[in-house]
């Protein structure tokens, strides 16, 4: 019976009920399935070409030239030779076992390279031959190549020599590298258990901002605290530095989540670009994005107001205020409007527009009445202590004058102090008494 490239046989449905042949091809499954444990580690991976053109990924597992769309490295008629194909990994694995490609359409053996090596590196600058297809039979499409043994491998280079086909055009599609050292922990995010991996990024991750941020208006954001990105259910967290930068037009701020977890990292800034095409900064963590030409808009958790008489010192209070901030009168929260932070102290509102906590509105009001009688002349009328800078008073008065008493003026003269009114008054007829009505106004 003939063999295919697998290792299993075939036969015609007659044979179908020899026992041996089905137990045969069982064992050849087995064998296969033990062989590909490893997995493809440049599947949808970023690459890099001498010359011809790259319509979206080759390294893409699928492709259809039917619907029109897939990922090729397309090398047009007249080509010289040799160029070059190199594929970044994204970390470096310890073993690649093997490497397979197509054409385009996939299954296309015309489309193919004729003579081509395949090369690993490190560091993208010293390669090392990992196989060498001269001489040999030529390239079925999919086909998987053994790779010498290697090691510490981020880069993997396709070089074509030759093209199969008359016009020397050639393309390359689906191209996969196999390695087992890292297994399938990126194929699915449930089982991508690694502190920055797929699941921690999708499942529970925030950003919290140490400090106040700033916006001018036209672009220029300042960061006057650092932001932590953090998903605590993985226990990963990196914080990023303060700053300021200015955002054109749609531009965003950006930060390359690290392998490990803490430190600092600064952000960066990126360019919005206009098209449909694949993602190819998956570590790449968007943090702000300017609205067109109007404010920057943030990617931050929104924090909770806090109420009540516990005490939280803010970190962005300043040190002038430390004291007060940590007393037990003095309760926060959290709310922020235009870069001015509101609390609540002994039940009163209160701003700081960094120049230090102020009130917001009347603080009390004061009222009372009280008469002087001649003789007398004035009186001291004594009240709860105030800040007579934020403080006004007000006086009416009023006087009953017989029809036979002499034409006389009269008034009340009046003084706010900080514990007391001073009350004058002037012009009082003998045997007279003048009533006073007063208040007091105290603003916060």
């Amino acid at each position: 019976m003939a063999q295919l490239p697998s290792g299993l046989k075939t036969f015609e449905a007659s044979d179908t009920v020899r026992r041996s042949a089905q137990n045969e091809n069982i064992e050849v499954l087995d064998r296969f399935v033990v062989k590909t444990s490893s997995s493809n580690v440049a599947k949808n991976k970023r690459a890099a070409a001498t010359a011809g053109v790259l319509n979206g990924l080759p390294t893409a597992p699928w492709s259809s030239a039917a619907a029109g769309d897939g990922g090729r490295w397309a090398l047009p008629a007249g080509v010289v030779y040799p160029q070059s194909l190199t594929v970044d990994l994204g970390l470096p694995y310890a073993r690649l076992e093997g490497l397979s490609f197509g054409g385009w359409p996939v299954q296309n053996a015309a489309s193919l390279p004729k003579d081509f090596i395949v090369e690993s590196s490190p560091n993208g600058t010293d390669w090392v031959k990992a196989y060498d297809h001269a001489g040999k039979p030529a390239y079925a499409p999919l086909s998987y190549l053994p790779l010498s043994a290697s090691t510490d491998c981020r880069y993997v280079r396709l070089t074509v020599k030759a093209s199969a086909s008359a016009d020397g055009s050639a393309s390359v599609s689906c191209l996969s590298v196999f390695s087992a050292s890292h297994g399938n922990r990126d194929l699915d995010p449930l089982d991508d258990e690694r502190s920055w991996g797929l699941n921690a990024r999708l499942q529970g991750l925030v950003v919290m901002g140490e400090g106040a941020i700033q916006d001018d208006g036209a672009g220029k954001v300042s960061l006057d605290g650092t932001l932590i990105v953090m998903n605590p259910a993985s226990g990963s967290y990196v914080r990023v530095s303060r700053g300021s930068f200015t955002l054109g037009p749609w531009d965003y701020l950006y930060v390359d989540l690290p392998y490990g977890t803490a430190g600092e990292v600064p952000p960066q800034k990126g360019t919005y670009l206009e098209n449909g095409r694949p993602y190819d900064h998956k570590n790449r963590f968007v943090l702000a994005q300017r609205n067109g030409v109007g404010l920057v808009h943030f990617n931050l958790a929104p924090s909770s107001r806090l109420v009540g008489t516990n005490t939280l010192v803010q970190r962005s209070q300043t040190s002038a205020n430390a004291d007060y901030a940590a007393s037990a009168a003095y309760a926060a929260n959290a709310d922020k409007v235009d870069g001015i932070h509101f609390s609540a102290a002994g039940g009163r509102l209160q701003f700081n527009d960094g120049t230090g906590w102020k009130g917001v509105g009347i603080k009390q009001v004061l009222r009372g009445e009280t008469s002087i009688a001649n003789p007398n002349d004035s009186v001291n009328v004594p009240i709860p202590w105030i800040d007579r800078s934020k403080s006004f008073l007000q006086v009416t008065s009023s006087l009953y004058q017989g029809k036979n008493d002499a034409a006389t003026s009269s008034g009340v003269y009046a003084v706010l102090f900080n514990d007391r009114i001073y009350l004058f008054a002037a012009g009082l007829p003998a045997a007279r008494t003048i009533f006073i009505s007063w208040e007091v106004i105290e603003f916060a």
